[in-house]
């Protein structure tokens, strides 16, 4: 979760079930981006997803939805 002056700002949802992490919602404020802020974010679900046993992260995104952003963390189109 990130938090700022008004509160919550943003966040990771994701849940794990048969073995597989799935991150199902990444935001980040525009004023946050580019800060680390959402790679700390999937870092903490993919140590999360370690600590359950999963063999691997599946997650969906837009094309428009900051591909870049992930492919940059190791994930694959």
């Amino acid at each position: 979760m990130l938090t700022g002056d008004a509160g919550f700002v943003g966040g990771l949802i994701g849940r794990t079930a048969y073995d597989w992490a799935v991150i199902e919602l990444l935001y980040v404020p525009t004023e946050m981006r580019g800060t680390g802020a959402g790679q700390s974010l999937v870092a903490r679900a993919e140590e999360l997803a370690r600590d359950r046993g999963c063999v691997g992260i599946w997650l969906d995104s837009f094309g428009f939805q900051a591909p870049g952003f992930y492919q940059k963390l190791g994930y694959e189109v």
